[in-house]
């Protein structure tokens, strides 16, 4: 498929030549794609048999990997992706799925890069790697940009010595961000707004609070009391 892609989109040749070069190797590319896919199924027939005989050489599930977590960013690199991108066309071949193949692999590439910029913004913000699924990828980027921004503001603001990057990883720290990701884009305009606002700056940023909040500790526990009061009046009832 990479070989594909650089035949005929690669080398800077406009438009037209590209899609001549696309309609002269794309019935080679089919073939050689066909080859492949008859092998995979031979080698999964054969392991099938296999382990029907000897079931103690079947393979363990991947979750029961040690390095299941780490794995798991194996899903963006790019491989991967275009290897998706055909298994999904594969299974549609009927319907004309190999046709869809080219914008399924843009698709492909788009997720890539999305993935790339997601990397390098935790870098910035001094926060370690974790796996995000494709569904929360651009929502990620999106709060970690709004956040880089935010560390810009207070940078320009407060004085040299006061480190606004250590100051944020200790905010996020408390909360691992691969599993909170659902949580913090569920609140993200609320967790903004606190980070944004007075409070935040004069209780937490101007005194180098070791345990800053992510929320709005106040509106929380208000919140906290509502709810016991509403269960309170309805055992009451």
């Amino acid at each position: 498929m990479i070989a594909f892609n650089k035949i005929v989109g690669g080398g800077g040749q406009d438009k037209q030549n590209s899609l001549i070069l696309k309609i002269f190797y794309f019935p080679s590319f089919l073939f050689n794609l066909f080859k492949i896919i008859q092998l995979h199924k031979a080698k999964k027939r054969k392991y099938n048999e296999m382990i029907e005989i000897f079931p103690s050489l079947k393979c363990p599930p991947l979750q029961s990997c040690k390095d299941y977590p780490e794995s798991l960013s194996y899903k963006y690199h790019l491989a991967y992706l275009l290897g998706e991108a055909l298994s999904k066309a594969d299974k549609i071949w009927y319907k004309g799925g190999y046709f869809t193949l080219n914008k399924k692999i843009k698709e492909a590439k788009h997720i890539y890069k999305l993935h790339q910029e997601y990397k390098a913004k935790l870098q910035e913000l001094h926060l370690s790697y974790c796996f995000i699924p494709k569904e929360f990828l651009l929502d990620s980027l999106s709060f970690l940009k709004a956040i880089e921004t935010l560390m810009h503001k207070l940078k320009s603001q407060e004085n040299n010595s006061f480190k606004i990057e250590s100051f944020f990883f200790k905010l996020f720290s408390q909360i691992p961000f691969s599993t909170q990701t659902p949580f913090l884009l569920k609140h993200k305009e609320e967790i903004l707004q606190w980070l944004n606002s007075k409070e935040f700056k004069e209780q937490y940023i101007k005194t180098n609070h070791s345990y800053p909040p992510l929320l709005n500790p106040d509106r929380l526990n208000a919140k906290r009391e509502s709810k016991e009061c509403n269960v309170e009046s309805q055992r009451g009832e």
